[in-house]
């Protein structure tokens, strides 16, 4: 009898605990306005990643590029590294606090990407 009370003891401690204390919050469903930010930022970057590095770009399967050539030219470069710049810029603007934990991981990686190709070029 003793052990059959023990038992129960936690399942009665259950009873008292508010309803819905355990409830796992529901996910948004929508995005948050940052999120659509920074999907419109990537958006751009892959735009142009593609098109500034068509090597790259026939190298992922995009064949939109097939017929050009990197402009390796001085000027072909500061332009590059512009873009990246401005990227740059704009994500950084977006707090990653608000950002969903996906792309607060996203965030992470295309700021640190962005900075390998402002190194690189």
């Amino acid at each position: 009898m003793r052990l059959f009370r023990r038992a129960l003891l936690p399942l009665a401690a259950l009873a008292l605990v508010p309803q819905g204390a355990f409830a796992v919050p529901a996910a948004p469903s929508a995005p948050l306005r940052t999120d659509a930010a920074f999907d419109a930022i990537v958006a751009r970057f892959l735009a142009a990643a593609l098109h500034l590095s068509p090597v790259e770009a026939t190298r992922v399967g995009d064949h939109g590029h097939d017929t050009m050539l990197p402009d390796i030219t001085a000027a072909g470069r500061a332009a590059k590294v512009a873009v990246w710049r401005t990227l740059l810029a704009d994500i950084t603007r977006i707090p990653a606090a608000r950002l969903s934990r996906d792309n607060q991981v996203d965030r992470a990686l295309l700021v640190n990407e962005l900075n390998y190709r402002i190194w690189t070029d």
